[in-house]
């Protein structure tokens, strides 16, 4: 359905995704979430990636099922892999023909320095540290979403410590990329166009270095 190594990339403020259609299970997960703002985000990532997917699949977009894998990862059977991120009023899809994690960030927090320590390898804050004062935040956010979108392709999230994932502190990323237990099969991408007030971001992608098409809205 789609060739080895391209990854179909949209980012959109939340307030222009398209009310497109969702099924009934999504509007009741939906309506179960206390949270208006995690409710917003859940829903606006959902008709997103069923706007993108709806045209592969040649059907409506809440006729058919997303469902997760054993690891969480949401999948629609007969259809490509792909991955959901929020930020700051933002949603962003990214859809590939093996497993693929997408993430992005505003910016870095104002304790950069402080978190460090918490989600860097050994040699990557040896580096970091090294660095001007003023080139860290920039450094840090561009490693931060490296790490999420590698943790996200795996289906591991939080449950691994990102110190034991090396990324890539430089101006690319590491490659091949390594997630533990599962050796250098991941290629990791930044996103291009971050700045003038669109969130810096990242995707990670199995056996294939990705190149990133970014799909304009509709």
């Amino acid at each position: 359905m789609m060739p080895p190594g391209i990854v179909q990339v949209t980012v959109r403020p939340i307030d222009a995704v398209p009310d497109v259609p969702l099924p009934e299970d999504e509007h009741g997960r939906a309506a179960s979430m206390a949270h208006p703002l995690v409710r917003r985000d859940f829903v606006a990532g959902r008709r997103l990636v069923r706007l993108m997917l709806a045209p592969m699949l040649g059907c409506a977009s809440d006729g058919f099922a997303i469902t997760l894998d054993p690891l969480g990862r949401p999948f629609v059977t007969d259809g490509p892999w792909f991955s959901i991120s929020h930020c700051d009023g933002w949603v962003g899809v990214a859809l590939a023909a093996t497993e693929v994690g997408l993430d992005l960030e505003p910016g870095a927090p104002p304790d950069a320095d402080i978190i460090a320590p918490t989600v860097m390898t050994g040699a990557e804050l040896a580096e970091f540290v090294q660095l001007p004062e003023a080139d860290r935040p920039d450094v840090f956010v561009r490693l931060w979403v490296r790490k999420e979108a590698l943790l996200k392709a795996g289906g591991l999230g939080f449950s691994t410590d990102s110190r034991a994932v090396t990324a890539g502190i430089g101006d690319h990323p590491v490659d091949p990329a390594q997630l533990p237990g599962s050796g250098p099969v991941w290629h990791i991408a930044d996103l291009p166009g971050a700045g003038q007030g669109a969130p810096v971001g990242a995707v990670a992608l199995h056996g294939h270095r990705p190149v990133i098409v970014i799909v304009p809205p509709a």
